[in-house]
C-alpha cells in the first residue's frame, strides 16, 4: 500500500522539472471507475493560444504499480506517462488512445 495520497501525487507531478511543458497542467489525479481498478486518471488541461481544451489520461494499472515505489518515484513514472501523451499524441495511435477530451 502507498504512503503517500492521490493529493500529495498530484502536488509532486505538479512541480516544475524543466522539460514539462508550460502549455499542459495536472488538475486531478483520482482512481479509475470499478471497471478498471488499479488505473490512474489524471485530468489535464491545455492551454492552446485561443482556447484550452480539458483531457482525461487514463495511466493503466498505476495504482497497482506505484503502491510501493516512493512519493518522487511515483510522480516520475506518472509524469512520463504524461509526456510521452503529450509528445506523441499526433503521431501515436496507441498513445493517442490514452486520452479523451473532456466537454
Amino acid at each position: 500500500m502507498a504512503e503517500w495520497t492521490l493529493d500529495e501525487l498530484l502536488q509532486a507531478i505538479r512541480k516544475p522539472l524543466g522539460d514539462f511543458p508550460d502549455a499542459l497542467t495536472v488538475d486531478r489525479v483520482h482512481p479509475a471507475a470499478a471497471g478498471d481498478p488499479g488505473s490512474l486518471l489524471c485530468d489535464l488541461t491545455v492551454h492552446d493560444t485561443d482556447r484550452a481544451t480539458r483531457w482525461r489520461l487514463t495511466v493503466k494499472d498505476a495504482l497497482d504499480d506505484l503502491g510501493d515505489k516512493t512519493l518522487e518515484t511515483a510522480a516520475l513514472i506518472v509524469r512520463a506517462n504524461i509526456e510521452e501523451w503529450w509528445h506523441t499524441r499526433n503521431s501515436e495511435p496507441l498513445v493517442a488512445h490514452m486520452a479523451e477530451q473532456l466537454p
